[in-house]
């Protein structure tokens, strides 16, 4: 009772949606207690929405405000419209908005479906509502989103399950693939949120010498995890959440996906609380048959090429340095304070990948440290000065 009494609550203060077809004095579902001027963008973003309802009987209507003004209502029609009401009742910019749930639209009309096997999972794989996050042991946005994924459960036990997925982000992160083979390695042996926990809150620490420390504390050696023919089914693991994340577009860390729809915004604890709440039912899973044999066909083909650096405790000679220049100089995106490894890490621009790809050329050439700031410091602010 006390749940439901706090989602009543919740909604009525966000959007004040009608769960019902009937309306006591408009058929219309688009949220009263929004301000005037507040309703009149909300129109204008709904009616950019294609009708998002799979339903046969709503086939007709061609907008989100089309449907919302016939009264109706379904899964994707209530989430998205919660959605919309909630970023303007937070301020967001509407053209923020607009982006978000055009985006969240297209994902509830396709929800990805991921290989969850034998994957680290807080709470129950029956509760309503599945979390999956992809997430870098070495990116420091998915600290701060691990504390509140465990501020989410702890708030919604009964109806929320998070699934950990791994994508470690190997061009900028020297330890982040062998963070990941120590974590899964810890999910055998039953420990993984104990090491989770550990990795991301020593994260400033990391090191090869760490890593082994952890590994030994764990009872595993060095070639057990590393080697890949003995550490194979670790790699597997890794590799296929890795494929899992480019099937799904996923493009930085830390990615939110509830119930295999993509938001935004979900290291936000009261959002995504909010998006918890929003949903009403999970998409269907593949069945075990079918991820046994992808399982089985996946182990055939490992080590998978292309992918050496996963088994290696820390990258090619000199990437290991590659933290110290990118947190030496700012980010090469307009408009940000951060320094160029928190933008790397974010994805936040295309100019980042660009300056990564010309430091480690610099680096692996061996060239002066000077130099190399040097340039890098001519390059990132030409880009922030481009027009």
């Amino acid at each position: 009772m006390r749940k439901q009494n706090f989602k009543l609550l919740l909604a009525t203060s966000f959007f004040a949606l009608s769960a019902s077809h009937c309306a006591a004095q408009s058929s219309s579902l688009v949220p009263a207690n929004l301000s005037s001027q507040n309703q009149t963008t909300f129109r204008s973003i709904a009616a950019e929405i294609k009708n998002p309802c799979v339903e046969e009987e709503l086939a007709a209507y061609e907008t989100l405000e089309n449907v919302l003004d016939a009264g109706k209502t379904c899964h994707e029609s209530s989430i998205l419209s919660s959605e919309i009401a909630y970023f303007l009742s937070n301020d967001v910019d509407p053209m923020r908005i607009r982006g978000m749930v055009k985006a969240e639209a297209k994902s509830l009309a396709s929800p990805s479906e991921f290989e969850l096997t034998d994957r680290p999972r807080l709470g129950s794989a029956s509760a309503p509502v599945e979390i999956v996050v992809f997430s870098d042991f070495q990116c420091p946005f998915c600290a701060r989103a691990a504390k509140t994924l465990h501020k989410a459960y702890d708030a919604r036990p009964d109806e929320v399950s998070i699934v950990f997925k791994q994508m470690p982000l190997t061009t900028i992160h020297p330890y982040a693939a062998a963070s990941a083979l120590v974590s899964v390695y810890a999910h055998s042996v039953g420990k993984f949120w104990e090491v989770h926990d550990t990795l991301f809150e020593s994260q400033k620490d990391l090191s090869r010498d760490m890593l082994i420390d952890l590994m030994t504390s764990l009872g595993a050696s060095q070639d057990e995890v590393f080697d890949p023919v003995q550490g194979q089914k670790y790699g597997v693991t890794v590799i296929e959440d890795i494929e899992d994340a480019k099937k799904a577009g996923v493009e930085g860390t830390p990615s939110f996906y509830v119930n295999g729809v993509a938001i935004d915004g979900g290291s936000n604890l009261e959002r995504l609380l909010f998006r918890i709440d929003a949903e009403l039912q999970a998409p269907p899973a593949s069945s075990p048959e079918a991820r046994k044999r992808a399982r089985a066909k996946a182990l055939e083909n490992c080590p998978y090429p292309g992918h050496e650096e996963l088994y290696a405790l820390m990258e090619p000679a000199g990437r290991a340095d590659l933290s110290l220049y990118t947190n030496s100089v700012l980010c090469p995106c307009q408009g940000t304070s951060q320094t160029l490894h928190d933008c790397a890490a974010a994805q936040t621009c295309p100019a980042t990948q660009k300056i990564i790809d010309m430091l480690i050329t610099r680096i692996q050439e061996k060239t002066p440290k000077e130099d190399i700031l040097g340039e890098l410091e001519a390059v990132v602010q030409q880009e922030r000065t481009k027009l």
